[in-house]
């Protein structure tokens, strides 16, 4: 399950030591958060295991306007991810295939760069997505109240 980017940010704790109460918290909030989204009773899921990861840099801000991937033919190194798109998984999915899809235009001789095209200081573009785990278009809540942020200056490494 993946939280909206509000969510993972009135819950930041430090991503290489996520506190055992932290933990337990998010895994309630977030599996009561899919019960109702799917209509499940209260209680109906018992995860019988799970990884808290609240990653501060996992989702973007901005994406790249240069292309669903990247690939520098020359060098025969490529970039993908959910950034390159749309901060959801859909986003990441489709930069993976765009990326496989270059791979193997370049494996058979095209060897074209992609989306190197761009001056790199105007290529950023603002989300639009409401949630990372979105599906573009489709609207998705919350799962809890609307609290407000904290000030920046906050507890991670980050200073975010």
């Amino acid at each position: 399950v993946i939280s909206s980017r509000e969510y993972g940010t009135r819950n930041k704790v430090p991503q290489e030591a996520v506190p055992a109460a932290m933990d337990a918290q998010v895994l309630a909030e977030l599996t009561a958060a899919f019960e109702q989204a799917t209509g499940l009773p209260p209680g109906a899921i018992r995860p019988v295991a799970h990884r808290t990861q609240m990653w501060g840099a996992a989702v973007p801000m901005n994406t790249y306007s240069g292309g669903e991937c990247v690939l520098d033919a020359e060098a025969a190194a490529g970039i993908a991810g959910d950034w390159l798109i749309d901060p959801s998984i859909q986003g990441a999915a489709l930069s993976g295939i765009a990326m496989a899809e270059a791979i193997v235009k370049h494996k058979d001789g095209h060897s074209a760069d992609v989306g190197l095209d761009l001056n790199p200081d105007q290529s950023m573009e603002t989300v639009v997505s409401p949630a990372c785990g979105a599906f573009p278009g489709v609207p998705l809540g919350d799962s809890t109240a609307r609290v407000p942020l904290p000030a920046r200056g906050g507890r991670g490494r980050g200073g975010g």
